[in-house]
């Protein structure tokens, strides 16, 4: 058997969705690399913009959508060489800063970018799977048993039917909110208090890790939180009944879902949609 065809037996890719909040290219993104018996994979999601417009620095994309493909990209290439490792990526975010700096010398400390991140490495072992999580703030990964034996539905890819609304001036926050968020993003681009990365070179330190083993067969579902709004926000299903939904539904039924109570319900303290995205996994 070739090795190709090993790695699709060890895992195999069901569904991976992005759905932007809005006509702009999406601030989230999902990424995965197959290492021989490992699968990484990592969700980002970059930080609404709290300027007018979204294109301070860059004419057609906004600071957080170059922030989150900048370290996609990274990881992309770091991790086919190795684990993850927070030195190295401390050292990429001093190249980063300085790139940005200088194309935007005179942007406010406030509308510099920031992203979560979930970083996995699954580690395939025979009848189990060793798990590493790499966490900046609020980027999901979970997994979970598969229950249901014998052939698994395939997954279909989902896209709104609506037209993409227009993007806001500072992601339509404003007033006391507005200035509220505007002096948080001023402590996390210090590293304060705050867990997420930044240009901050120091930020890179912010990492949480865990490590987990899973018999196999699994689910994995890793993801940005404009999706986890779903469980945590809007009680749509329970945290516990996500994976076993997204195994019998699929994931794009999860995203037809939230998207259509979202069109329904203005969720109070928070934008009307945010940018969403999932990569759903089984692990054999």
């Amino acid at each position: 058997m070739a090795s190709g065809d090993i790695l699709r037996d060890m895992f195999e890719i069901f569904s991976l969705q992005s759905d932007p909040a809005s006509c702009i290219p999406s601030e989230d993104v999902v990424g995965y690399l197959r290492c021989g018996s490992r699968f990484k994979a990592w969700a980002i999601d970059g930080g609404s913009h709290l300027t007018e417009s979204p294109f301070t620095t860059f004419d057609h994309c906004s600071d957080a959508y170059w922030f989150a493909t900048v370290l996609s990209d990274f990881l992309t290439d770091d991790l086919r060489r190795g684990n993850f490792d927070a030195g190295r990526l401390r050292s990429t975010l001093v190249e980063l800063r300085h790139q940005y700096v200088s194309l935007a010398p005179h942007t406010p400390l406030w509308a510099y970018p920031v992203a979560a991140c979930t970083i996995v490495e699954v580690h395939h072992m025979r009848d189990r799977v060793e798990v590493d999580i790499y966490r900046y703030a609020d980027c999901f990964a979970m997994f979970a048993p598969h229950g249901h034996r014998g052939q698994i539905p395939g997954d279909w890819s989902w896209s709104s039917i609506e037209p993409r609304a227009m993007w806001k001036p500072c992601s339509g926050f404003s007033g006391q909110k507005l200035h509220a968020l505007r002096q948080r993003r001023i402590s996390q681009q210090r590293n304060e208090g705050t867990t997420a990365l930044t240009l901050n070179p120091d930020s890179a330190a912010n990492v949480t890790h865990l490590h987990q083993s899973f018999v196999t067969p699994c689910h994995m579902l890793i993801g940005t939180d404009g999706i986890s709004r779903a469980w945590e926000h809007y009680g749509l299903l329970e945290h516990g009944d996500v994976i076993d939904f997204v195994a019998t539904e699929g994931l794009g039924a999860l995203f037809a879902r939230l998207r259509a109570y979202e069109r329904r319900h203005a969720p109070d303290d928070m934008k009307p949609q945010d940018d969403a995205a999932a990569l759903h996994v089984l692990c054999f």
